[in-house]
This record gives structure tokens, sequence and C-alpha cells, in this order.
């Protein structure tokens, strides 16, 4: 029914909570968990040999690959089930959201996309921010708005693997926005279900390629973004400009939200420091 795919390398601090948060859920469920390591020189094939012999669902490959999206066509290759979904090494679902996508899985259409809400978190647990990827229509997403964002996280949805067979596989030559590239693809084609519930979470630390590579990944975007733009129609460019025209103001404002906070955020922490230093003795 499922096959959840999760891409690691030297991942010894987070493969264990991994295995056993996706464990806990599955019980008899027709579900397998698919680890692709790629050749990691830490202890991490060594925790997950602890834990083959004991969880029948659960498969490894390991071997040299190209990347983090290398690693990921490798799986929807080797996957055992029709729909998949990808699972990061330190990121997590949300408890008994496998039970019922398996329950909703019997029942979708072929080329489906399942998605849901996802939490943004910090290490220590803190909800920083949910995303809702409730619009997932391709001219919309070209947009580049807040008002229709991507899926932050593949943690939160899950479809057809056949997919791929139409638009082919994830891009070796992207390394930190692999996903969002295939998600405009995917959205040309797709039958897309959007649930407004919370379904996976994805935890930003220091480690994190989005925290630690955040500028590369937006430049990435860039590039893919202008290669779909020099595709389109006549007709899409005038929608094109139409939406953008509509959400024109909405990006203004969330502009000068974003200023605003950040200038009230100095100030605290100025007057914070202030407060300190006058009540510390001559």
């Amino acid at each position: 029914m499922l096959t959840i795919i999760t891409p690691c390398f030297n991942s010894e601090k987070f493969i264990a909570h991994c295995i056993e948060s996706v464990a806990q859920q599955i019980g008899t469920l027709e579900v397998e968990h698919l680890i692709v390591d790629g050749a990691s020189r830490d202890r991490t094939l060594a925790i997950i040999d602890e834990y083959k012999a004991r969880l029948p669902h659960l498969r490894v490959i390991s071997e040299p690959d190209h990347g983090q999206s290398d690693a990921m066509n490798k799986g929807i290759a080797l996957a055992k089930h029709r729909s998949v979904t990808f699972l990061n090494v330190d990121d997590f679902f949300e408890p008994d959201i496998i039970a019922q996508v398996v329950n909703q899985l019997a029942h979708v259409p072929d080329l489906h996309f399942l998605v849901g809400n996802c939490n943004l978190r910090s290490l220590d647990g803190k909800i920083l921010a949910v995303n809702k990827p409730h619009t997932l229509m391709f001219e919309r997403l070209m947009l580049e708005s807040p008002l229709f964002p991507f899926p932050s996280n593949p943690s939160a949805y899950f479809y057809d693997r056949r997919l791929h067979e139409l638009v082919g596989p994830y891009d070796i030559t992207l390394r930190y926005t692999m996903d969002l590239e295939f998600i405009l693809r995917m959205s040309r084609v797709a039958k897309i279900c959007y649930t407004n519930e919370t379904w996976g979470n994805f935890v930003l630390h220091g480690e994190c390629k989005t925290v630690t590579h955040g500028s590369l990944g937006r430049r990435e975007m860039k590039t893919f973004i202008r290669h779909f733009r020099s595709e389109f129609t006549i007709g899409q460019w005038i929608r094109h400009y139409l939406w953008r025209l509509i959400t024109g103001p909405h990006r203004l404002i969330q502009k000068f939200t974003t200023v605003i906070r950040r200038m009230l955020g100095r100030l605290q922490r100025s007057f914070f420091i202030n407060s300190e230093n006058s009540l510390t003795p001559p």
C-alpha cells in the first residue's frame, strides 16, 4: 500500500529516532520503510542493523550515490508499493497519520497526490510556523506567493509513484529544491487532494540544509522558475500577470509587516541589553 523512503548519509544522530517513529505507527499495516543510504562512514548502518532483525517492514540499501536526488530516485525505483512518501532522518509524522493515510490510499485514483499541513519545528520541539499548501495549481505556484505556498516538507504528502513515469525523476542537478521542482511538474498532471490537517513535521536545526544553505536553495529555485516561465504560452503569461496584480497588495503588506517585526525585534533586544547594563553595579 505505502513505501516510506528515507534517504540518508552519515545520519547516526537521527536514524534511530526516525526508524522508531515509523515503527510505532505501522503495526500490521501494509507499509514498508525503505532506507536508501549513501554508503555512510559513521555508525548509521550499524544502528540500522540493530533494528532490521526485529522490524520486518524495514529494508535498506547502502551504496555510493550522487546526492539526495539520486537517493530519492533509487528509492522510487525500489519501492514495493504504489504510493510513496519521503521521510528525512530528522523529520517525523504526526501520531497515527500513517494509518489515516493508508485508509485514504485504498480509495484514491491513479496519479494521486495527497497533501496535508506541516509543522515547522525547532530542534527542541517548538512550533515555529505551520505550512498549509492548500492550492497546488501550477500557475499559482509559479507566482512564488505566500498566498499559494509549496509544501515545505515531504513528510506531509503521499503520492502515486507512477507520476514519475509522466513527469520524470527528481533532478539530480538540484541539491536543495529537488522536491519543489518536482511538485511544479507534478501539479500539471496529478489528481491533487488537500486535507486541512497536520500530517508532518519539518525540524529546522543547524545541520539542516534549508537552514545552512537557504540562500543557495533560493538561487536554485529562481533558476528553475525562470526555466518554467520561458515555456509559458501567451495565455499563461496573461494569466500570470493578472494573478500578480491580484496578489500584489498582499505581497506589499507582507513585506511591510516583515520589516516592522524586524524593527520591533531589534528594539526589544536593544531594550533588554540596555536594561541589563543599567542593573550592572559600577
